[in-house]
């Protein structure tokens, strides 16, 4: 005897069900999907009598009282574990381009010079361009990662997503920020008796950070992406 098969009709009808059980994603539907065709298969391959829709209303209820929320929850954390792995990996190719090691490069010179400075008790014209020159590297820095964030669906570009952005975007963009760590250190301010002049730099290291963060962040959604075309691509 010939195994039953779901045909593509069929298949659509499994994938409206889903959606009418609250499942909005793409890309959670289709992981859902596979599931669900395959115990609804198995069921009409048991008892080839049983009606489609009979097989449909066992399969669904075979996956517990939560339907396919516990099915949902699982495939977010795998997900989340992927897109961590994914980040971590993306980081030693982020530290490496250009742009990363001359922002380094830069940082470090700032702070050295500046290090100097206090060391040496400079006044002056010195320290004022000094100064000014951090102030217009955190302006930069700051630029640069809002137009990466643009570009990365993640930062500032957070409150004008699209509507059906997929779930592995979300995992990317809800990632942890280097911006965070402004605020903390803003109220420790008067608490650390710490050279003003120092507190610049420290501000431009934490504007670099949040770039680099920015950057890594941009790396890991086009890493994503092109794991996720690669499996829609393959079937």
């Amino acid at each position: 005897m010939n195994k039953i098969l779901l045909d593509d009709t069929q298949l659509l009808q499994l994938k409206r069900f889903i959606i009418l059980k609250g499942i909005k994603q793409e890309d959670v539907i289709h992981e859902i999907l596979d599931h669900f065709a395959c115990k609804v298969e198995e069921l009409m391959n048991e008892n080839i009598y049983l009606p489609f829709e009979k097989a449909v209303e066992q399969a669904y209820y075979s996956f517990g009282y939560n339907g396919f929320q516990k099915m949902t929850e699982q495939y977010e954390k795998r997900l989340k574990k992927m897109v961590w792995k994914e980040f971590k990996s993306a980081l030693p190719t982020v530290l490496q381009t250009k742009l990363v090691i001359i922002s380094f490069v830069w940082c470090l010179a700032l702070f050295m010079m500046m290090h100097y400075l206090e060391l040496n008790k400079i006044e002056g014209w010195r320290h004022e361009v000094l100064t000014y020159c951090s102030m217009a590297t955190m302006i930069l820095f700051l630029g640069i990662r809002f137009y990466s964030s643009l570009i990365a669906k993640d930062g500032l570009a957070d409150f004008h997503f699209e509507k059906n952005i997929k779930m592995w975007q979300i995992k990317v963009i809800k990632m942890p920020r280097i911006d965070t760590l402004f605020l903390p250190i803003i109220f420790s301010i008067p608490f650390l008796k710490i050279n003003p002049s120092y507190w610049i730099i420290f501000y431009t290291l934490i504007t670099f950070l949040s770039l680099l963060n920015s950057l890594n962040r941009k790396e890991t959604m086009k890493r994503m992406a092109f794991k996720f075309n690669s499996q829609l691509a393959n079937g």
